[in-house]
């Protein structure tokens, strides 16, 4: 089971309240539902890993054969032959089937199960032959608990000719009230909530698309004797694996600020700079000379997911001697900008020679930063000066924090910004602007704009995607450990 702390909360392969569902004492019972494509096959064989090490486990597949799902999810096949007490059962030959449809047309579906002396007891015998598999390992398991995991109820439904209730309520009492078993149940149907009643717990998983972007949703209707924190995860299928994505953290202990700075990373190629964050060059492509690039962010997004990423940038560009210019405001947002930076970044007292911060909340110098005139973003910038500095090494990167420019810059100052990019392109810098999403001055720049990546939450879940280029979904993790990491919704 893989899990990782992050500032108390957690993010792994199933939702915490399924991991207490199924520890509970005694059996549960549970339905997971929803329509084609949605991810309840890969769900049910997520909890088979999950609890490998703790609970035998058995998946019956009505419909697919071993290789088909050792060809669709390649981590089941590495587990094969490695722990012999997990089996994946198959459907039976036809000729088993035809028996069976014999025996239903004769009015044999009323015949049950009983429990005698502690043990199954089943009176149908070799007639529906994997159900006799399943009650057989359970059975051999006492008095240690099993999982089992049917895919799918209405299959096993139409292949047996026999009500899914009926089913669903034989197997519910005997094997999750009459040995303590857990039991999965897959259903086909989407919205049915016939069944419902008869179990224990119910999961619904639902995907959408957004501008061509996959939205995957897993719901937690109930989980009975378990509270629900959180009743709506986003997840994704990565791997052929279920793997939920963690909500807007507790960020007010700022634990990523903790974290050491690594060692730096060199230009991608030749004209192209790194990020720092390995995963944000892998999507994005890093940085290009003489490029603009803009990272918008929705309101309901806490400023520390900016920070993080600016954070990793800078210290990239300044652990490799390259100029970094910094326009923010960081009374407000972050304090002191050099203590802002990793323990471990060569500076002399609080100054680190190849950065310059300014303030757009300050009018006069201060020790923390060079204050702004509100005159002329130029000249208060002094590129000329700036060019000439010989403890900077180009490609210089220019951080601008555009939120409150307007403020101290007034209705010029998109004119003075697109002047401005226009030098500092001219030597093969780079830009980087962050902004609120809607900000004007986006809109004023977007002739300009490279790369336009955006932040936002999707019911709570950060979530980072490219505008320009395009690309899908990535849930935005803030590890404490690794810095920002992203994960594609797939």
């Amino acid at each position: 089971m893989k899990r990782v702390a992050n500032n108390g909360h957690i993010y792994g392969k199933i939702p915490e309240e399924l991991v207490r569902f199924f520890k509970s004492d005694g059996g549960r019972s549970l339905i997971i539902k929803g329509k084609a494509g949605a991810g309840k096959t890969t769900l049910g064989l997520q909890i088979v890993e999950e609890f490998d090490k703790e609970q035998e486990s058995y998946y019956l597949s009505t419909r697919v054969g071993d290789e088909a799902l050792y060809s669709q999810f390649s981590w089941l096949a590495k587990k094969k032959g490695v722990r012999h007490k997990k089996r994946i059962i198959t459907s039976v030959e036809r000729g088993e089937l035809n028996k069976l449809e014999g025996y239903i047309e004769a009015g044999g579906e009323g015949e049950s199960y009983e429990i005698e002396d502690g043990k199954l007891i089943m009176n149908i015998g070799a007639i529906l032959p994997e159900l006799e598999t399943v009650y057989s390992a359970v059975e051999d398991n006492l008095p240690e608990k099993t999982v089992v995991i049917i895919d799918s109820i209405d299959a096993l439904s139409e292949i047996y000719g026999i009500e899914r209730e009926v089913l669903v309520k034989t197997l519910q009492k005997d094997l999750v009230e009459g040995t303590g078993a857990n039991l999965v149940l897959i259903l086909e149907s989407d919205k049915d909530a016939s069944l419902d009643y008869f179990c224990d717990g119910v999961i619904h998983l639902n995907y959408r698309m957004a501008d061509g972007r996959i939205v995957r949703m897993m719901n937690l209707l109930k989980l009975r004797g378990v509270p629900i924190q959180n009743p709506t995860y986003l997840f994704t299928l990565k791997d052929g694996r279920v793997t939920i994505l963690p909500k807007f953290i507790d960020i007010m202990n700022k634990g990523w600020m903790r974290r050491p700075k690594s060692k730096p990373t060199r230009d991608l190629s030749a004209g192209l700079a790194s990020s720092g964050i390995k995963d944000f060059d892998d999507i994005f492509g890093g940085f290009s000379a003489g490029s603009v690039n803009v990272i918008e962010y929705a309101d309901n997004v806490p400023t520390d997911y900016i920070d993080a990423i600016e954070r990793e940038i800078i210290t990239n560009f300044v652990e490799q001697g390259r100029g970094v210019i910094w326009i923010t405001h960081p009374r407000a947002r972050i304090g002191d900008p050099v203590s802002f930076l990793p323990y471990g970044v060569a500076r002399n007292g609080n100054k680190i020679k190849n950065l310059k911060v300014f303030d757009v909340s300050e009018k006069m110098t201060s020790n923390l930063a060079i204050g702004l005139s509100g005159v002329n973003l130029i000249t208060d910038l002094n590129i000329d000066g700036m060019k000439r500095e010989s403890e900077m090494k180009h490609p210089y990167i220019y951080v601008v924090d555009t939120i409150n420019l307007p403020l101290l810059y007034g209705d010029d100052v998109a004119n003075q910004l697109i002047r401005l990019f226009g030098i500092i392109r001219m030597d093969g810098d780079i830009i980087l602007c962050t902004a609120p999403e809607g900000h004007k001055l986006t809109k004023d720049i977007a002739s300009m704009v490279a790369t336009r990546i955006k932040i936002e939450g999707l019911n709570g879940t950060p979530v980072i995607y490219g505008i320009k280029p395009y690309t899908g979904y990535y849930g935005y993790i803030l590890d404490e450990k690794t810095g920002p990491k992203f994960i594609p919704l797939i």
